[in-house]
């Protein structure tokens, strides 16, 4: 309860709601609360959900969750640390009559942040007062209507631009849009004098009726905007979505929410879109579109993966502002205004709360809904002295074991550990072979075990610091990280006379040495070719193994516009934190 007082953040990145700017401004201004590290600090959710699924039963059930953020990352949203505080039965949501509910809760919460209560310290075995304050909510935007008060409906829908906001009404759309972002652009910025291209005057908030390209013709038909997708790109676009195979539990069954046929998506959980914006999106249209408009959207995916982050930098937050300003006023060039819902304007505000409220992850609801349904070689010398010391590399790889074995089993070698001599001696000649195995916060499986699923587990990333020549003529090698990409064939456990046990994954790779195998595209998407491959086996040198701590996930999306290539998308293990080094003392 004490690790948010205890622990160290020697860099300053935002790991944790506690470095964020709402946390330490709420000690100053409660510095008696703050004294006591044991005091906890809470956050609620609330949504709503059927507890008969999509049958067509009407009822609705509001539970309220609170999750202390005392704890470290790694524990604070888990759900043995959420707290069921209440239900809210009933054959239709609460609404804006929510507080009528919530008011036994208050009354208790606002016992405990005036009173405390007297509490046992496990660790010291002594009694203490303990209080509690409640840092924010965390819920949809629907949601925050019902809990705050504030009306998600109008014009002045956004908390955050409050009676400064952008909103509004389409006259004859009747719908509230929230364009005008250029006012978060520096004075002296080009969009900020571009009439033509935004709403028709210099300044925001003007009279619509421009933007004739979007106009309907005589027969009072539409034509096809920039943005607009065609068949054909329609069908690429669902079809990248409908053939990727997803680790577990990284997202739904996407296949299932896609029908090619009427081109249609359909079942979608929250979390299911934001994987599509966040790693598919981009993926998906990145040959479809014009390339105003698909770098643009390309983008914002990227500032979604970005800001969704575990550990985030300030000051690269900062640049992240600046980015999506810009993001958004492109976005005002290419689409009408009725795209502009404040759902969309409030991305610009997404940089600044995480300044306030620590990552992302901390304040969002899938842990919540989560939570839901789990209750429910030459030719000179130069060269010659290259190729020589190829030759000894080779032949220390191919003679090494051989010599070890050899010095242990003749007693030539002094101060021999057991495990260096287990080692030496070599594994068992019987082994232990798996189909999946966990490591590293990720589930992996084979290949072989991967056919036939609707998920992927078996893509397999291995960053190795390899030698290297800038040229065929270049004598002096520099060492260099080369990130290798590959698929699960094989797990094999050896065994060392039962003092130590070495696990290897044996992997299919791509040859990321060259271009032929592997590229990153216009866009930093990285892309390998399976059709080329290396380090097979065929050969004595070759090394198709490594150690199960050297690899990370990834799982691949097929190309639709290039056969035989691929992307690679990278993953977070979900209960895997990057803490930063703590006996950093900068």
């Amino acid at each position: 309860m004490t690790w948010h007082a205890t622990a160290s953040n020697s860099d300053g990145k935002l790991r944790h709601p506690r470095d964020g700017l709402a946390w330490k401004a709420f000690d100053q201004k409660y510095p008696e609360f703050a004294s006591d590290p044991r005091n906890v600090r809470l956050g609620l959710a609330t949504d709503g959900f059927n507890p008969f699924g999509t049958m067509s039963s009407s009822h609705s059930i509001w539970p309220v969750i609170l999750f202390p953020y005392n704890f470290p990352p790694w524990m604070s949203m888990k759900q043995t640390s959420m707290i069921l505080s209440m239900v809210i039965p009933g054959k239709h949501m609460p609404g804006n009559d929510i507080d009528v509910y919530l008011q036994p809760l208050i009354k208790e919460l606002k016992e405990l942040w005036s009173d405390g209560i007297e509490t046992l310290d496990s660790s010291t075995k002594q009694r203490f007062n303990m209080r509690a304050a409640i840092l924010w909510t965390v819920s949809d935007f629907p949601g925050l209507g019902n809990l705050s008060g504030w009306n998600t409906y109008t014009t002045l829908a956004c908390p955050s631009c409050n009676y400064e906001g952008i909103g509004q009404r389409l006259r004859h759309g009747r719908k509230n849009c929230f364009i005008g972002h250029r006012r978060f652009l520096p004075q002296d910025h080009d969009f900020r004098q571009n009439e033509t291209n935004f709403d028709g005057k210099i300044e925001t908030r003007a009279p619509l009726g421009i933007r004739s390209e979007l106009w309907p013709v005589d027969n009072e038909k539409y034509q096809a905007a920039c943005f607009t997708l065609n068949k054909e790109g329609t069908d690429i676009f669902l079809s990248v979505l409908k053939n990727v195979r997803l680790p577990d539990g990284y997202a739904s069954n996407l296949s299932s929410c896609v029908d090619v046929c009427s081109g249609k998506l359909s079942g979608l959980k929250s979390h299911d879109c934001h994987v599509i914006m966040r790693d598919l999106f981009s993926v998906a249209i990145r040959n479809l579109l014009p390339e105003n408009v698909r770098s643009t959207i390309i983008e914002l995916c990227q500032f979604f993966r970005n800001i969704s982050a575990k550990v985030l930098d300030i000051d690269e937050l900062d640049k992240l502002q600046d980015r999506v300003v810009l993001i958004l006023c492109r976005m005002e060039m290419f689409f009408p205004p009725s795209f502009f819902t404040v759902m969309v304007h409030l991305i610009v505000h997404l940089t600044e709360e995480a300044k306030y409220g620590g990552p992302v992850p901390f304040r969002w609801m899938y842990p919540i809904e989560r939570k839901y349904k789990n209750e429910l070689w030459m030719q000179n010398s130069q060269l010659n002295r290259r190729n020589r010391a190829i030759d000894i590399d080779r032949e220390m790889h191919l003679n090494f074991a051989k010599w070890i074995k050899q010095k242990v089993e003749m007693n030539e070698i002094d101060g021999i550990t057991d495990d260096l001599r287990c080692l030496a001696l070599g594994p068992s000649e019987q082994v232990v072979k798996y189909t999946a195995y966990n490591v590293n916060g990720f589930k992996f499986r084979t290949t072989e075990r991967d056919s036939g699923l609707k998920t992927q587990n078996n893509g397999v990333y291995v960053a190795a610091e390899t030698m290297s020549y800038a040229s065929s003529r270049d004598p002096n090698p520099r060492a260099g990280i080369v990130p290798y990409y590959g698929n699960l064939v094989e797990v094999m456990e050896l065994n060392y006379y039962e003092v130590f046990k070495v696990v290897l994954f044996k992997c299919k790779w791509a040859n990321t040495c060259t271009d032929r195998g592997y590229k990153t595209d216009a866009y930093g998407h990285r892309m390998v070719n399976f059709s080329r491959l290396l380090h097979t086996g065929d050969n004595e040198e070759d090394e198709p193994y490594v150690l199960t701590s050297q690899a990370r996930m990834v799982y691949y999306i097929d190309d639709p516009c290039i056969v035989e290539w691929k992307i690679a998308v990278h993953i977070q293990p979900k209960d895997v934190y990057d803490m930063g080094d703590p006996n950093d003392s900068e």
